[in-house]
């Protein structure tokens, strides 16, 4: 199969996939460009922290504006906090809620943060192989 005549004229100063655009062919679709990931960058002065999460440059804008928006509504409390997840974390507080259980051998200490039970973890039991429970 030949090319259209217009489009044999036309290989020397175009592409191909351009030639046979003129001479109303349609062009092989483009490969897909790999995304950029997208960023998300602090506009305040002689800041330069930028994300990959919008989620976290709202925390980060919250350092520089003071804001804690997540209060804890436990009578008497009001502390507040940048994140969700922080509020919910210090709640456990209040509730006394320890979700987290170690499983090593006649131990079955509970802890209220994954983290904390990590820490007891390999200060106890650094020998055992890891038993979480979750």
């Amino acid at each position: 199969l030949d090319p259209p005549a217009v489009v044999a004229e036309s290989v020397s100063s175009l592409t191909i996939a351009d030639a046979f655009i003129a001479a109303g062919e349609s062009s092989a679709p483009t490969p897909p460009r790999p995304a950029l990931p997208r960023r998300f960058i602090c506009s305040f002065p002689d800041c330069s922290a930028n994300y990959s999460k919008a989620w976290k440059l709202d925390a980060h804008l919250c350092k520089h504006t003071g804001e804690r928006p997540f209060v804890c509504d436990y009578e008497g409390c009001g502390k507040a906090f940048i994140r969700d997840y922080h509020l919910s974390r210090h709640i456990l507080t209040h509730t006394g809620e320890k979700p987290f259980v170690c499983a090593a051998n006649g131990c079955d200490q509970k802890f209220n943060t994954k983290s904390n039970l990590k820490k007891h973890f390999e200060r106890k039991h650094e020998n055992q192989q890891k038993q979480y429970i979750f």
